[in-house]
């Protein structure tokens, strides 16, 4: 990262507007993170809905694969495009291109992040907004570009994401404040005393934007300190707000003004009004803010949800003609004469003393034209019909200082991308093939029937001390909310006093968990809401409790399912839904670029023979080729087979061939590609940098004149 303007003024040197110009201050604190297109958040991405998207990305990254998941995007047909390393595709190695190419689909508010190792953490992130063709047509987008606003959140941490997953992984929490501090870190509790943040907290970034040093703000400072959003008197805006943390839910208010929620990870739902709204790592939910209050500048708060409000970032919503320099408001009082209202809680009630009410997400509604469009799966048959019960946990008494599972499997990464090599040829560990009581490490595929109805009970039930709520994001589907269960609390401590009963666990970790009334098994559940519940891609998993959702499964392919506080995901909280066989999903482009394991094949080593990734598919008649043959005698050994034994092979190939030639020049000629680049921010070589909310306009309703005369176009 490039010098801070602190670090200027240590140094004694004179820094200047157009200097901080190429700066990515994010909090005041120096720090080497990633870029894309060398800033921070990445540029945002606006599309039509249905539009054909292509995005080259160019790994500059100088020892590190990477991949990017286009979050929120069903990536229906294109299973391989959904940028999940070691799974929808090979990572993209430093120097190499990858061009992403998919339909953007659904409509909504989603965000791209890099989806390998700890990257996301580290910058590779951007807002992408679907839009849609009938609610924005070329005037309509023009205007929205005026009335609303894109509020990327990241909680921002000091050390690196790598360092801070293995300070869990070798269970040094503890320490992470430091080893030469009198006190060691304890994690914090929220208003239910349950976890809620087991990394010390130090910023959180608003569009890249932190303000550690509020105090000793000037107005020249503003810009670069504290995102401000500029409004007028009597309009509606509506702010996009994504959560790209690693670990932390926020709470998003702004001083006396009511919000009202409108839509949930991209999908509409019954407007929701309330103070504050909680959104959790992954969710999306976009928000409406009237600017109906006096003339002036008004603080937007982003919060942690730890109990006392003490970890928090600020922002400034001002109004035209305010002349205040930073807003004097105060946050919301909630008392017995004016109780607050919460939406998306993470717990079923705060205690008594907080004069707060929650709106759980299992009581949002879908609007009616989100329902017609996405209507419940209904679902007569009951061979069509599959239930599956997964536990997000941790497991207690485990040698692991860290370990989290879904129904005790601890993931185990596949050597090769699945969705490249369905039948796996020993490039993962099957759980049926270890034994598995309370933990064991495997790579974990739970198969669903094409076209079955598909009702998961995902659960959040342990005995740890340590436990906290998970938000767990699926990909390749927008899954309909029915329930939400909570566990019992204390009214006036808000303390969980027992799990919540309608699970039947069969183990202390429950890891074969059932409905402790069988009669609730085969989608008879009550109180479910099947007539108009919400649509979303991430879920929140109360403590002790458990959400059911449920998806038609029409799109086959390999896809992941996590939870998304990033040290949980990578050190195993996830699993793999495979969609249909091998033969029903589509078929990988022929160019995807393969990647394999390797072990000698000399016999004078120990190591393992090398084995064929594509099983048994030369034939016997080839023969041994022995490693003393030349390359050339191999060539022409198999020339002689395929000649002699396959000449309507080579027919079709040579066909192709030329069918190929000629689609690569038509490609050469109508593709315009967008490039995407990824590195370490500490290039000379800078380009201007283009603010989050600084929208370029879908390419469907550019002429190329105006492209030429408005420079509308950004290169990514």
């Amino acid at each position: 990262m490039l010098p801070s303007s602190s670090v200027c003024s240590d140094l004694q040197i004179t820094c200047g507007a157009n200097d901080l110009e190429d700066v990515s201050l994010t909090d005041g604190q120096d720090k080497l993170i990633y870029t894309i297109n060398g800033q921070y958040p990445g540029p945002s991405i606006v599309v039509y809905q249905g539009q054909q998207v292509e995005v080259v990305v160019k790994n500059k990254l100088l020892s590190e694969g990477v991949t990017i998941h286009w979050h929120g995007l069903t990536q229906k047909g294109t299973p391989w495009m959904d940028g999940v390393g070691s799974l929808s595709h090979c990572p993209i190695n430093p120097e190499e291109t990858f061009v992403y190419s998919f339909v953007a689909d659904p409509v909504g508010t989603h965000w791209y992040h890099s989806h390998h190792g700890a990257q996301r953490s580290e910058g590779l992130a951007g807002a992408l907004i679907v839009l849609d063709r009938k609610e924005y047509g070329e005037e309509e987008a023009d205007q929205s570009q005026q009335t609303e606003y894109i509020m990327f959140l990241q909680d921002w941490f000091h050390r690196s994401s790598t360092e801070l997953n293995k300070f869990l992984a070798w269970g040094m929490l503890q320490f992470l404040r430091g080893f030469d501090q009198d006190q060691c870190f304890a994690p914090y509790f929220g208003a239910d005393q349950e976890n809620v943040g087991f990394i010390p907290f130090e910023s959180v970034l608003i569009n890249g934007k932190g303000n550690r040093f509020l105090t000793s703000m000037m107005k020249e400072s503003l810009p670069w300190t504290v995102e401000t959003f500029s409004v007028i008197v009597n309009g509606t805006y509506r702010f996009r707000v994504i959560n790209a943390a690693m670990t932390y839910s926020l709470q998003v208010s702004v001083d006396q003004h009511e919000i009202e929620v409108v839509s949930v990870d991209g999908n509409g739902v019954v407007g929701v009004r309330g103070d504050a709204v909680i959104i959790n790592g992954g969710e999306r939910f976009d928000m409406l803010v009237r600017t109906d209050k006096q003339v002036s500048s008004y603080w937007i708060r982003v919060t942690t949800l730890a109990d006392g409000g003490q970890n928090k970032t600020m922002a400034i919503l001002r109004y035209e003609g305010s002349d205040s320099i930073l807003p004097v408001t105060e946050g919301m009082a909630c008392d017995a004469s004016r109780r607050c209202l919460v939406v998306n809680c993470m717990f079923g009630q705060y205690p008594d003393d907080h004069f707060t009410d929650c709106v759980s997400l299992g009581d949002m509604k879908s609007t009616p034209e989100e329902i017609k469009q996405h209507p419940v799966s209904i679902e007569q048959s009951a061979d069509a019909f599959q239930e599956i019960f997964l536990n997000f946990h941790y497991t207690r008494g485990s040698p692991n200082p860290f370990p989290t599972s879904v129904n005790g499997k601890r993931f185990v990464r596949p050597s090769v991308p699945l969705q490249l090599l369905p039948q796996g040829n020993g490039t993962h560990i099957a759980c049926d093939a270890v034994e598995c009581r309370d933990l064991c490490d495997c790579t974990n595929i739970v198969k669903l029937g094409i076209n079955n109805t598909i009702q998961l009970v995902l659960l959040n039930m342990d005995t740890s001390r340590a436990g906290l709520s998970h938000g767990i994001h699926i990909h390749g589907h927008q899954v309909h909310v029915l329930k939400v269960g909570y566990p019992k609390y204390d009214n006036s401590t808000g303390r969980i006093t027992e799990q919540n009963a309608d699970i039947l666990c069969d183990t202390p970790v429950c890891n074969n968990a059932s409905w402790q009334n069988s009669s609730w098994a085969g989608g008879n559940l009550p109180e479910a809401n099947l007539v108009n519940p919400a649509l979303k891609d991430t879920v929140l998993l109360p403590r002790q409790g458990y959400v059911v959702v449920r998806f038609k499964a029409e799109n086959p392919g390999f896809w992941f399912v996590h939870c998304h506080m990033e040290p949980h995901q990578i050190s195993g909280m996830s699993l793999i839904l495979q969609e249909g066989d091998g033969e029903q999903m589509p078929t990988p482009p022929s160019t995807l670029p393969g990647c394999n394991n390797f072990f000698s094949t000399d016999d004078s080593t120990d190591l393992p023979k090398a084995t064929s990734l594509l099983g048994n598919v030369m034939s016997p008649d080839l023969g041994q080729v022995t490693d003393s043959k030349s390359c050339a005698t191999r060539s022409r050994a198999y020339w002689q087979y395929f000649k002699t034994t396959k000449a309507g092979y080579i027919a079709g190939i040579c066909v192709l061939c030329v069918l190929n030639t000629v689609t690569i020049g038509v490609l050469y000629i109508a593709v315009k590609y967008t490039t995407v680049k990824v590195g370490n921010n500490d290039t000379t070589k800078r380009h201007r940098r283009i603010e989050i909310n600084e929208r370029t306009e879908p390419e469907a309703f550019v002429s190329p004149r105006n492209r030429r005369e408005k420079n509308l176009y950004t290169p990514l």
